[in-house]
């Protein structure tokens, strides 16, 4: 019966050693590229673009007869074409935008209620406020 020469430990050190040795190469260019203040920095505006998106633009209150009251939150300061979100920032050119948006937000209470809640949420989230 013929048995294989056994290679011993020697071969598998060494090919441990060379994948260890590309492994710390790639950790030392990952740690040398990574801008830990860009990835905070992206990462504030991509939260802050989420929470422009989940913003109604829109209050919905009842007034003293119980009846629902939706109020815009787009405004347009004096000499200004675009109107903007005194909440979020959010700007657009468009007019008749906040109109539409409020009809359809005092169409659809129930949808208007759990967007509000979403952008609270991640409004909380992007600011650290505690619940």
């Amino acid at each position: 019966m013929r048995t294989v020469p056994d290679m011993g430990m020697g071969v598998l050190k060494w090919v441990l050693a060379v994948l260890a040795a590309v492994l710390a190469a790639i950790a030392v260019k990952v740690g040398i590229s990574f801008d830990l203040n860009r990835w905070r920095e992206e990462r504030h505006r991509r939260a802050g673009e989420r929470l422009q998106a989940l913003c109604t633009h829109t209050m919905i209150y009842r007034n003293e007869d119980g009846r629902r009251v939706a109020e815009t939150l787009m405004i347009s300061p004096f000499g200004r074409l675009d109107c903007y979100c005194r909440r979020c920032g959010q700007s657009t050119e468009d007019r008749r935008l906040p109109e539409q948006q409020m009809r359809f937000w005092l169409q659809n209470p129930r949808q208007w209620r759990r967007r509000e809640k979403a952008f609270i949420r991640a409004y909380e989230r992007l600011y650290k406020i505690p619940r």
